[in-house]
């Protein structure tokens, strides 16, 4: 995948200081091929990117103070709105990030 974990960090920062974001998606296509992929088929490269990113994704929102790893929602402090985040796997692997209010 080309997204980093530096990348998400930036992203996860920036969700909190945009009082006009509302929903954005994230979307990666499959990498140029991996020599370690070689033996995969697709949809177990697809499974393998899913899991990888959902991990990495995970690892850094719990790194949050406002994120709430139960339910996968972000606090906004001082409004009854949130952001929640879903991953899916299509054709890629897609981070989507929507603000919502309670």
């Amino acid at each position: 995948m080309d997204i980093t974990e530096e990348r998400l960090v930036k992203i996860r920062d920036v969700l909190f200081k945009s009082p006009t974001f509302e929903s954005c998606m994230l979307s990666f296509p499959e990498d140029e091929i991996d020599p370690e992929f070689l033996l995969m088929d697709e949809y177990e490269r697809l499974d393998y990117e899913f899991g990888e990113f959902s991990y990495t994704v995970s690892q850094v929102m719990r790194a949050h103070p406002a994120y709430n790893a139960r339910n996968k929602r972000f606090s906004i402090e001082g409004t009854n709105s949130y952001f929640q985040l879903k991953i899916d796997k299509d054709d890629a692997v897609s981070l989507h990030i929507d603000k919502k209010t309670l």
